[in-house]
Order: C-alpha cells, then structure tokens, then sequence
C-alpha cells in the first residue's frame, strides 16, 4: 500500500509472484510449490494476464470487492428485514472495521471468499425468515464451495452455516444432502482438473497436508498489536454482549444475531485452523461486528445518548487506521530492501524468506519454505523428482541462492543441472556461461 506508506508484505508479494509464474505456463502445486486456494490463483493468474506483475491492480481490485461485500451485506439485512428499520450502517461499520485492521488493500484469498461466504449467508437469512425452497440448501452449498476454493480453511463457516440452517428449523435429510451436493460440485469439478493434468496429489499434499496439518506460519503477531486494534474490538465486542444482555429483540432478529455469533465464533476457528497467521483473517470479523454495532445504534432509546454515542464511535473508527499503520509492529511481515544487488536477469532462491524475490526475475519452483522442504526430501521419488527438475528445467535461472545448503542435494541428484553451475560463494551459485 504504498499510498499509506506502508511496505508490500511477505504475502502480497507471493501473490504477484504466483500469478506471475501461471501466466508463464507453470502448473500450480506440481510447479510451483505453495498452499493457496485454486479460484484465488486463478484470479492471480489472471491479473497477471492483464495487467502484468502489478500491486496496483492487485488494489483496485480489493477496493472494489471491500465496496462489493458492503453493497451484498447491506442488501441482504435490508431484504430480509433484519432491523426495525432500515440502515445503510451495516455498510458503513463494515467499511470502517475494514479500514482498521491492516492490510485491508491486499487482494486475499479471505477477501475475494467473503464475497461467496456473503451470498451463502442470504440464503440462511432467507430460510429464518420461513422462505423454504429447496434451491437455497443447494444454492448456499455451492457458495460455500467456491469459497473453499479460494481460501480453504473457509470450510468452517459451511459448518457454522449448516448449523444455522437446522438449528432453527427441523431439518429433512433431502435439504442436507442437497446442501452438501452444492458444496461439492465446485470441489469435484477442481479435482478433475487437477487429475486431468496430473497434478491431483501435489493439489492434495498442498491444500490439504500442508494447508492444515503443516508448520504455522505467522506474518502477524495479534498480541504484540493488541493495543492499536483495542478500538474496533472493544465497540465490537461491547455491541455484541449489549445485543444479548439488553435484548429487545424479536424472535426472527434473535435468531439471525445467534447466526452472527456463530460467524463470529467460525472466524476465531479460522484463526486457530489456518496454518498461515495474518493480519488479513481478520476481516472475516468486520461482519460479526457491524451486524452488532448496528443493533447496538438502533437499539438507543435515549436522545443524549442517540446524539453521542454514534458520533463517538464512528470517530474512533476513523482514526483508528492512522494509529494502526503509524505504529503497527510490522517487522515480520513487511518486504525488506533487497541486501543484495542482482544485476542477473533471474534466480532461483532456496530460503524461508522471500523478501529478496521484490526485484528478480523468480524461476524454480521453491514459494513456500515447509512445502519445498518436504518435496526437497522426496527427491528419491523418481516420480516427484522428475517433476521438479521439469519445472526447474522450463526456466534455468543466472542464479541459485541457497540458504538451505540443499543445492548440492539437488545437484547430486540431477547432475545434468549440477553442470550447469558453478559455486561463487557460500550459498550461492552461477550458470556457468557458454
């Protein structure tokens, strides 16, 4: 976000560099070795097509959806009737919640899943206000299933949708299948895709092994920046218990709040599932508590306190993203200058940091550090190993840069590659010119 100042991150980075090396024909999961959701390389992909290695794109694009999941949020309480009266507050809390937590511009896998997350949670609304059809279990299942193809620990929320759905009403197993037959139609048609091309398994080890079980990594320490997110959190949780404790509510409008806390309850087990900690999972959280901030609005009944109260939270939330990016602990997640001056025209780089990839022409198949590691051990797989020196083969990079000291592995284990290149220092290897 260089208009605030603030520098690209570790992710955003990653991001352009997938899209960037699938517009250059390389199969996702077989060739290039990352756990991100299948839609969501696809739209990097796709980005990359268009507009080429491009953070702004990747920004506008964000800005609109952010504006999207607004106009969807809104249009979805309004239709269904949820308050008393209605509001265009739901957009507004969203867009404020939004701005306050970082990296609100990044084009994420979280954000671009809202979207579908959203619409699958119409359906559920439209089913408490006694709309039955069968259409909405199968259509709501395959929201959700395309939100689990752009970011895969979104799974929890077709849990917490499901028990929004037959909680309140008795449910009928023709309803339930139906939901889960819409959930795994998108998910059926990308494993044939995957199998098609040959790539079932990595898409499995990738998605699934490393996407839940593998190491965690965190871009993101929540706790070190508790106290520049105290604001949001503390109107959010505060209009939450006030939701529940003052009452006032309907039996239709308590039943949707009880479906908003499990979407808020569903978006701290995404925390806890993802293996990949970031500042951007915390948007899921802007919908939980922009429902209950405007309750809590609505709710005011006193004239002094209808004339403050939304005044005070609203400026709080203004002023709330000036705190965070002005002293936001960002060290772990933020793109560092590059230590090191490439004058060559590409690499390949064996490291757990990917922040000296900014400037480079990226080659190899080595995004991820825990799943590169793990291929680098199955190198006694002529299967595995034949596809990585394939990938490695379609682009030979002027440089290797390893951190890991695994390139004399791979050297002793494609020695046509190994002659290619010659060491120059610790670490670090250079084609050998003809």
């Amino acid at each position: 976000m260089s208009w605030q100042g603030v520098p690209l991150n570790f992710f955003e980075l990653k991001w352009l560099l997938i899209g960037q090396r699938m517009d250059e024909g390389f199969m996702m999961y077989k060739e290039i070795y990352d756990y991100c959701g299948p839609l969501s390389v696809f739209m990097y992909w796709l980005l990359d097509a268009l507009f080429g290695k491009s953070l702004v794109a990747h920004h506008i694009i964000s800005s609109l959806l952010i504006f999207l999941n607004a106009v969807i949020f809104n249009l979805l309480l309004i239709r269904n009737r949820v308050y008393k009266e209605s509001s265009y507050l739901p957009a507004l809390f969203f867009v404020l919640m939004v701005l306050a937590f970082p990296d609100f511009m990044a084009l994420s896998p979280q954000l671009m899943a809202m979207t579908f997350i959203l619409l699958a949670l119409n359906n559920v609304f439209k089913r408490i206000a006694n709309e039955v059809t069968d259409d909405l279990f199968l259509i709501a299942g395959l929201y959700l299933g395309i939100a689990v193809l752009f970011y895969p620990p979104a799974i929890v929320f077709f849990v917490s949708l499901l028990l929004s759905f037959f909680i309140f009403s008795t449910p009928i197993l023709r309803r339930v299948a139906l939901y889960f037959n819409g959930f795994f139609i998108p998910l059926v048609m990308a494993y044939c895709f995957y199998y098609w091309n040959d790539s079932h398994y990595y898409a499995w080890d990738s998605l699934i092994m490393r996407g839940f079980f593998g190491s965690r990594v965190v871009y993101f320490n929540i706790f070190e920046n508790m106290k520049f997110l105290a604001i949001p959190i503390f109107w959010g949780l505060y209009a939450m218990l006030n939701t529940f404790a003052v009452g006032r509510l309907t039996s239709f409008q308590l039943k949707i709040a009880q479906t908003m806390l499990l979407i808020f309850l569903s978006s701290l087990v995404v925390i806890w599932l993802d293996v990949e900690f970031s500042s951007v999972q915390l948007l899921f959280f802007g919908l939980p508590m922009s429902f209950f901030l405007t309750h809590y609005i609505l709710s005011i009944k006193k004239r002094r306190a209808r004339a403050i109260i939304p005044n005070l939270i609203f400026i709080s939330l203004i002023i709330t993203p000036y705190i965070v990016y002005n002293q936001l602990q960002n060290d772990v997640w933020a793109v560092t200058p590059k230590q090191r001056s490439f004058s060559e025209s590409s690499f390949m780089i064996l490291s757990d940091r990917v922040d000296a990839l900014r400037e480079g022409d990226i080659r190899g198949p080595f995004f991820d550090p825990a799943l590169s590691k793990q291929r680098l051990k199955e190198l006694s797989d002529p299967i595995r190993a034949a596809a990585m020196i394939k990938a490695i083969d379609k682009a030979l990079p002027t440089v290797i840069i390893d951190d890991w000291s695994k390139v004399p592995l791979l050297f002793r284990t494609f020695p046509d590659l190994g002659s290619k290149y010659e060491l120059e220092a610790e670490g670090y290897y250079r084609k050998i010119s003809n």
